[in-house]
C-alpha cells in the first residue's frame, strides 16, 4: 500500500466501464440512501454513485481522492474514522485484491461495521495471478504487475463475511485469457523478465510501466521477443479458455429486516 499511497496522479487516464457501472447501479437495493466507496481512486464510479445516493469515498492516496466530486475522507481502508452503521451500503470496487492478508482481513471487518443493511464488492474472477508477474529491475524481485495479492472466485466471496449473507453474485466483464501455471513457471525460469508480457497483452492500453510493490521502482515493459516466451504463449493458447474477468457480490447483514 505504500507504493499506491505514494504515487501522483495529475490527470485522470482511466476511462469508466459502463456495463460495469450500470450492473452495479441496478444491484443496489431501493432502500439504499447513503454508500461508503471504500478504495475509491480518482472516483469514476463514486462520482456517477453521488448522482443517485448519497456518497462518502475513501481513499489513502492524496492524488487520486482530489478528483472525487462527493464527499470525501483521505484514510486507509481498514481504520476509518467514523461511528459504526454510518452507512446503508459499504461498497469496494478493485480494492481487496491489492491488500496483504492482514489488511485484507481487517478491511473486510471495517465494512461490516460501517454498513447496517448491505455489502457490495467487485474484484477480478478467477485470475491467474502468476500470468502478469514480472522482476524488478532494481531489487529484482518478483511481483503480480498491478499489485495483485488475492485471486477470488465464487466460493472465496460467499464466504468472507462473518455477519453478512450473499444474496447473489454475477460474473461478467470482457473475456481474459486464463494462463497455465506449469507454463508460466517456466517461462519465468527460462525466459529473461523483459519477455514475460508480450506487445500484444498490452495492446489498447495506455500504461506500460509498473511500480515495484517492493521497492516502488517505477519499471517500464519491454515486450521483447523470446523463443521460449512465445513457445509458452503460444501453447497456453491451446491449453486455457477465455473467461470473464469481473465478479460482483451483494450481501445483507443476517439481523437486518
Amino acid at each position: 500500500m505504500s507504493v499506491y499511497l505514494s504515487k501522483d496522479y495529475k490527470t485522470v487516464i482511466d476511462t469508466l466501464d459502463e456495463e460495469k457501472m450500470d450492473l452495479i447501479l441496478s444491484s443496489i437495493p431501493n432502500d439504499t440512501k447513503t454508500i461508503i466507496d471504500i478504495g475509491c481512486g480518482n472516483g469514476m464510479i463514486t462520482n456517477r454513485l453521488g448522482k443517485h445516493f448519497e456518497v462518502t469515498g475513501v481513499d489513502i492516496n492524496p492524488h487520486k481522492i482530489k478528483y472525487v466530486e462527493t464527499k470525501k475522507i483521505l484514510s486507509s481502508s481498514h481504520q476509518i474514522d467514523l461511528p459504526d452503521q454510518s452507512f446503508d451500503m459499504a461498497f469496494s470496487s478493485e480494492l481487496l485484491e491489492h491488500l496483504d492478508p492482514n489488511l485484507f482481513d481487517a478491511t473486510l471487518r471495517e465494512m461490516e461495521r460501517l454498513a447496517t443493511k448491505y455489502l457490495l464488492i467487485t474484484v477480478p474472477f478467477k485470475e491467474s495471478l502468476w500470468k502478469l508477474v514480472v522482476k524488478c529491475e532494481k531489487c529484482k524481485k518478483r511481483y503480480h504487475k498491478n499489485g495483485h495479492l488475492q485471486n477470488f472466485d465464487e466460493n472465496k466471496v460467499r464466504s468472507l463475511f462473518l455477519d453478512f449473507e450473499m444474496l447473489q453474485s454475477q460474473i461478467f466483464g470482457r473475456k481474459v485469457r486464463v494462463y497455465n501455471k506449469f507454463l508460466a513457471t517456466l517461462k519465468h525460469q527460462l525466459a529473461p523478465p523483459s519477455s514475460w508480457i508480450p506487445r500484444h497483452w498490452l495492446s489498447g492500453r495506455n500504461i506500460n510501466f509498473h511500480y515495484c510493490i517492493h521497492c516502488s521502482h517505477k519499471n517500464f515493459i519491454q515486450a521483447k521477443f523470446h523463443p521460449v516466451s512465445f513457445f509458452c504463449d503460444s501453447i497456453n493458447t491451446f491449453v486455457s479458455v477465455k473467461q470473464p474477468f469481473q465478479l460482483m457480490a451483494l450481501y445483507r447483514k443476517r439481523d437486518f429486516s
